[in-house]
C-alpha cells in the first residue's frame, strides 16, 4: 500500500510540474490554434453526430488528411521493433525479461505478429510493424495494413497471420484493426494511457485511439479476458458512443483545434517513459531532480533533430537519443551545443541563451590536468546521484524472474517497481563507452543489469533464452534446488530458490535436457554446460551484463553533488566509488555463496577493466 501511494504521488508530481512548465512556455511563446478537423473513419468516411456516428476515428485518415502520414511513423518512435528483414532479432542473447520494457523486435521467439503486438503494443505509439508489414518479394515490396494483408494472404500456414492464442490459431486483424499511429497521444492536451492500454488488452486496436484521446466510451470487446482463457468475440463489432456535447467537440461534430498542440510538452513524453527511465537508469528528469528541468529545460529541447536533419519537414520531430554529452553532431543536442557555444543543435535558441560557459572555470579547476576533459564525459562528474531504486541483478535461473535493486540489491515485487523512489541517493557506474565519430570513447555515468538464465544451444553454437516456464517447470522437479533468504525493498526478509552452486547447475542442465530435443546451458559468468556427465565451463560469447548511459539526472554544480567540486579526492580515494563501485560477475553465487558481500571473485571493483588494480594517485 505504502509503495502504492508514493508511486501515485509521484505520478500526479511529475505531471505537475510538467503541465506548469509547458504552460509556463507556452505562456512566453504563443502558439497558433490548430483548426478544426472532421474525423474519418478507416475508410475515410467523415464521423458526425448523425453519420457513422459510432466508428471509430482513424488516425491515419483524419491527421492524414493533411499531413504527410507515411513520413511521420518512419520516425523512430513509430518504427521501434521492426526487425531488419532477414536478420536475427538482436536481443536474441539475452532474457526477454531484461529488455526493460523495450519493444522486442518482431518476432521474439517465434511470436506471430497479432500475438506480439498485444504483448508490445503498451510501449508503442503505433504505426509502423504495429500497423502494417511489406507484402510481396525481394526489392519489389509494398507495405499493407494488417487488416488488409489478411484478406489476401488467406493461407493458414502464413506466419504472420497465424496466432497462439485465438482460439482457431488464426489472427483475426479484421475484427481487431491494426494499431495505427496515435497522434494525440503527443498532440492533446490530455492523454488517458491506461484507458488506451485496456483497448488493447481487449485487443480492440482501432478503438484504442479514441479511448486514450477520451472522445468517447468503447463498448464492446473482441477479447474479454478472464478465467479460463478469456472469450473471443468475432462476430460483433464493438462501437464507440462519442462525447458530443464534450467541448472536445465543435458544436457541428468536429475535433476541436483547441485540444490539438503543436508543441509536444514534457507531460507527454514522461507518460511513457518516466518510469521506464527509472527503472532502466534510476534517473528521474523532472524538477525536484534534474537542473536542466528545474531550469525550464523541455524534453523537446533537446531531443529533437536541427532544421535540415533526416530532411525538412522532419526538423520538428522527436529524436529517441540526443547522444548525451557526446555523440557524432547527426541533428540531436549535446552539452556543448548550449554550454561552451559549439554549433547551436537542436535545443531552442533561448535555452542556449542562459546557459553558462563553463570552460574557465573548468581549466582553472583542472589546470595540469585538463586531459580530463577530453576523456571523461560532462555526465561523468554531473551525474552523481540517481534518485530511483534502479533494476540491477535479474536471476531467471528457476524460471520466475527476480530483480534486485541497483541502490540496495534489495528484492524487487517486479521490475516496475525500480522505478520507485529510493530511501537513498545512489551513485551510478563508470564505464567507457564509445560515444562516435568525433568523440570517441569517454568515460561516462551507467546502470547496469547483471543476468543469469537458461539457454538452448542450437546450431553453431547460437544461443537462445529458455522460457520460463520451460524452466520452472525443470526447477520444480530438481530435489534440493539451493534456497537462500533475502531483503525486499519493504525491509522485510523471504526466502526464494535459486541456482548458484556447481550441483544446482549440473541438476538444472540435467532435468532441462531430460525431454530432449534441446542442448541446456547455463549462462552466468561463463556458459555452464554437461560434458560426459561433467560440468564445464566456457568463456561467454557476449556479455551478461547490459550496460546503460544516464543521461538525465544532472545535479546542480556544488561540494558533495559534483565530482571535483571538493577536490581531486572525490574520485582519487579509496573511498571513491568513481574507480571502486563494485560490479558483479555471477548473481547466483553474490547472492548465495557471497551473501550480498562485495568481494572477489564474484564481485570486482571497476577500475580494474580501465587496468587499474588500486586508484591511481592524483598527484
Amino acid at each position: 500500500m505504502h509503495m502504492t501511494i508514493v508511486r501515485a504521488f509521484l505520478a500526479w508530481f511529475t505531471a505537475l510540474v510538467a503541465v506548469a512548465g509547458g504552460a509556463a512556455a507556452a505562456k512566453s511563446v504563443p502558439e497558433s490554434v490548430h483548426i478544426d478537423v472532421w474525423m474519418r473513419n478507416e475508410s475515410g468516411h467523415v464521423i458526425t453526430p448523425w453519420d457513422n456516428a459510432t466508428d471509430p476515428y482513424s488516425p491515419r485518415r483524419t491527421c492524414g488528411a493533411c499531413h504527410n502520414y507515411p513520413t511521420v511513423v518512419s520516425g523512430d518512435h513509430f518504427q521501434r521493433g521492426a526487425a531488419p528483414e532477414g536478420k536475427p532479432a538482436p536481443l536474441n542473447r539475452f532474457p526477454k525479461e531484461g529488455v526493460l520494457g523495450s519493444i522486442r523486435p518482431e518476432p521474439y521467439g517465434g511470436r506471430h505478429a497479432y500475438d506480439w503486438i498485444a504483448l508490445n503494443a503498451h510501449h508503442h505509439p503505433g504505426g509502423g510493424p504495429m500497423e502494417q508489414l511489406a507484402i510481396g518479394g525481394q526489392g519489389s515490396s509494398r507495405p499493407m495494413s494488417y487488416v488488409d494483408a489478411e484478406v489476401v494472404a488467406a493461407n493458414p500456414r502464413n506466419p504472420h497471420f497465424a496466432s497462439r492464442l485465438t482460439p482457431n490459431g488464426h489472427s483475426h486483424f479484421r475484427a481487431s484493426g491494426a494499431l495505427e499511429a496515435d497522434c494525440l497521444m503527443c498532440h492533446k492536451n490530455t492523454y488517458h494511457l491506461e484507458a488506451r492500454n485496456r483497448q488493447i488488452l481487449y485487443r480492440n486496436y482501432r478503438w484504442a485511439p479514441v479511448a486514450g484521446a477520451g472522445l468517447g466510451d468503447v463498448q464492446g470487446k473482441v477479447f474479454d479476458p478472464g478465467p479460463s482463457g478469456g472469450q473471443w468475440n468475432f462476430t460483433h463489432y464493438p462501437t464507440v458512443a462519442y462525447r458530443w456535447k464534450d467541448p472536445v467537440f465543435t458544436s457541428d461534430g468536429k475535433l476541436s483545434g483547441r485540444v490539438i498542440r503543436g508543441r509536444v510538452a514534457d507531460a507527454a513524453c514522461l507518460m511513457c517513459h518516466r518510469d521506464d527511465m527509472a527503472a532502466r537508469t534510476g534517473a528521474f528528469c523532472v524538477p525536484g531532480f534534474d537542473v536542466h528541468a528545474r531550469g525550464g529545460v523541455r524534453c523537446a529541447d533537446c531531443h529533437a533533430p536541427s532544421p535540415g536533419a533526416r530532411g525538412g519537414r522532419l526538423a520538428h520531430m522527436i529524436g529517441r537519443d540526443t547522444g548525451g554529452p557526446g555523440r557524432p553532431p547527426g541533428g540531436q543536442a549535446v552539452c556543448v551545443s548550449c554550454h561552451m557555444g559549439g554549433v547551436p543543435i537542436g535545443a531552442d535558441p533561448r535555452v542556449r541563451a542562459r546557459a553558462k560557459d563553463p570552460s574557465a572555470m573548468h581549466l582553472s579547476v583542472f589546470a595540469g590536468a585538463t586531459f580530463h576533459l577530453r576523456l571523461i564525459a560532462c555526465t561523468a562528474c554531473h551525474i552523481t546521484r540517481l534518485p530511483a531504486m534502479g533494476a540491477h541483478l535479474l536471476d531467471v535461473s528457476t524460471g520466475k524472474a527476480r530483480w534486485f535493486s541497483s541502490d540496495l540489491d534489495r528484492l524487487l515485487p517486479s521490475w516496475v517497481d525500480a522505478s520507485m523512489p529510493s530511501s537513498r541517493k545512489w551513485s551510478p557506474w563508470i564505464d567507457r563507452v564509445n560515444l562516435g565519430k568525433g568523440y570517441g570513447e569517454r568515460y561516462v555515468p551507467v546502470s547496469l543489469t547483471t543476468a543469469q538464465w537458461f539457454a538452448a544451444q542450437g546450431p553453431g553454437g547460437a544461443l537462445e533464452p529458455l522460457d520460463g516456464g520451460v524452466v520452472a517447470r525443470a526447477a520444480k522437479s530438481v530435489v534440493g534446488l539451493g534456497t537462500v533468504e533475502v531483503v525486499t525493498v519493504g525491509g522485510g526478509k523471504t526466502r526464494i530458490r535459486t541456482v548458484a552452486e556447481d550441483k544446482d547447475i549440473a541438476a538444472m542442465i540435467r532435468a532441462l535436457g531430460a525431454p530432449g530435443g534441446i542442448r541446456p546451458v547455463f549462462i552466468s559468468d561463463s556458459v555452464y554446460e554437461l560434458e560426459g556427465g561433467r560440468l564445464a565451463a566456457r568463456a561467454l560469447p557476449f556479455p551478461n551484463t547490459v550496460v546503460r548511459p544516464v543521461w538525465h539526472g544532472v545535479s546542480p554544480v556544488g561540494v558533495g553533488r559534483t565530482y571535483g567540486a571538493s577536490g581531486c579526492t572525490d574520485c582519487h580515494s579509496p573511498r571513491s566509488v568513481f574507480f571502486t563501485a563494485w560490479r558483479i560477475r555471477s548473481v547466483g553465487k553474490f547472492i548465495k555463496v557471497d551473501g550480498f558481500e562485495h568481494k572477489p571473485p564474484n564481485s570486482f571493483p571497476q577500475m580494474t577493466l580501465w587496468g587499474f588494480d588500486e586508484v591511481p594517485s592524483h598527484e
